[in-house]
């Protein structure tokens, strides 16, 4: 899914730190790709996969 395992993680009400998501998924970071780690409004975690355009 990710090229390189490069990706630019950002959280936001997201119970995980950025540090504790990059060490369990080994993404380093870089990249045209845009990881958004959030919760919605039904209080389930999501992630928003973007890309650069």
């Amino acid at each position: 899914m990710l090229p390189n395992q490069k990706a630019n993680v950002t959280i936001r009400n997201f119970p995980k730190s950025v540090a504790q998501i990059r060490k369990e998924t080994r993404i380093k970071e870089g990249g045209t790709d845009f990881l958004f780690f959030t919760t919605d409004c039904n209080n389930k975690h999501i992630v928003l996969f973007c890309k650069k355009v």
